[in-house]
């Protein structure tokens, strides 16, 4: 195989169809050959088009490209690789983004087993080395060789799939929705409980939502087009959250699920996404009546948190008057290390006295991805005690974001006077 790209079409071309390789799994690599086989992409160039798939468990990905001058690859000899993702990617991202990377590959005589081949492991073959030269013009800036593995061995994990199509969305509205709606995952969550991202269809609608012990966040879409499969899907945030890194901005998504897996297409890139089966969560959570508490500025409840959670990080507790259109912010330090903070200031509306204690980050992370300027807080209205904040706003109704009120005796009338 002898063929040159260009350094940016060539990180491009890498890092989509790298995914499956790159994808972090603690303890995986277990030393095993198929631990290894696990950590490579497989190279295809033919005489039309360059591919490049790996694959894992969880995760399968495949991208491709012309061969073509408009494209900046330059072929001289078609043939397959396989090699480590992380080490070549490393390499060419370190390299000129105008610089062209040439790869020319020897083969050996005959292949050489690497790995014992026992009940445990299986054995690899390393088949020959891969010359990677990068020039800037006809001269070379700098030259590597990897090892080249047998590219038999690597799957793909993408052929011949019978789906239905789930929907089809912008990549923007995708991105919103998926930094909107799943903001309340836990990103880390070994118990597999609430690090998923519930995707459904409901009433010509697409809902992302997200849902932990101290939060929930939904983004509701407007959706289109013929579809097939209208069940609700549960994906791994980790695995769609490194999948939508690799989309790119320009063409549409579309969705589409077969043999209990999600398809995420768009142009010639495809992923292959294990899913959560049978887990029935209904969207009934957020089907609470409330009614309006306050309209408060995002900028000053953003600082009146910052400069609160300074004392408690965990809860504060915040105070709404209706008479006088305030709201005060109180923080008591849990270990006593810190005096008391007060932040007060005049909103722009109360529509009933109220206090309650809410868990800060929680109220951060809703912060930080909201837009809107103005934001409004609801209350839970079916008991006597409301128990739910939710946090929206006119801007981005299409977002809602709901936290549990708190209990913590620091914050008891009696304690604290």
């Amino acid at each position: 195989m002898k063929i040159a790209f260009r350094q940016d079409v060539l990180v491009d071309l890498l890092t989509r169809g790298s995914l499956a390789s790159l994808l972090e799994v603690p303890n995986e690599d277990d030393g095993s050959g198929v631990a290894l086989l696990r950590r490579m992409i497989k190279i295809v160039v033919n005489d039309k088009a360059v591919e490049i798939t790996s694959y894992s468990d969880r995760l399968a990905a495949k991208y491709s490209i012309n061969i073509s001058k408009e494209n900046a690859i330059i072929l001289k000899e078609t043939g397959s690789i396989a090699v480590l993702a992380k080490d070549l990617i490393d390499w060419v991202k370190a390299q000129d983004k105008n610089s062209t990377i040439g790869f020319n590959l020897h083969i050996f005589d005959s292949p050489q087993p690497i790995r014992d081949n026992d009940s445990e492991k299986m054995t690899v073959f390393r088949i020959g080395s891969v010359k990677v030269v990068s020039k800037d013009g006809h001269k070379t800036v700098s030259q590597r060789e990897f090892d080249c593995y047998d590219p038999e061995q690597v799957k793909s994990g993408l052929n011949n799939q019978t789906t239905q199509k789930c929907f089809e969305i912008d990549v923007i509205e995708l991105k919103n929705a998926f930094q909107k709606g799943c903001c309340a995952a836990t990103k880390v969550d070994y118990q597999n409980k609430y690090n998923n991202v519930y995707i459904q269809l409901q009433n010509d609608h697409l809902y992302f939502f997200t849902v932990d012990v101290d939060k929930c966040a939904r983004y509701k879409l407007a959706i289109s087009g013929a579809i097939e499969y209208k069940e609700p899907l549960v994906v791994p945030y980790v695995l769609l959250d490194h999948v939508l890194k690799a989309i790119g901005e320009n063409e549409k998504v579309e969705f589409r699920y077969g043999e209990n897996k999600l398809f995420i297409h768009q142009g010639a890139f495809i992923a292959k996404l294990n899913i959560i089966p049978n887990v029935n969560l209904s969207m009934k959570i957020f089907g609470r009546a409330f009614e309006e508490l306050a309209t408060v500025s995002k900028a000053v409840l953003t600082q009146m948190f910052n400069s609160s959670s300074l004392v408690n990080k965990d809860c504060v507790m915040l105070n709404f008057n209706k008479k006088d259109i305030n709201l005060t912010i109180k923080a008591i330090s849990e270990t006593g290390r810190h005096k008391p903070s007060t932040a007060n200031t005049t909103i722009d509306s109360v529509n009933k006295d109220l206090r309650i204690i809410l868990g800060v980050t929680s109220v951060q992370t809703c912060l930080k991805v909201m837009k809107s300027e103005v934001i409004r807080l609801y209350y839970s209205c079916e008991s006597n005690k409301p128990n739910i904040i939710k946090i929206t706003s006119d801007t981005e109704s299409n977002f809602e974001y709901s936290i549990p009120c708190l209990q913590n005796a620091l914050y008891d009338e009696k304690h604290e006077s």
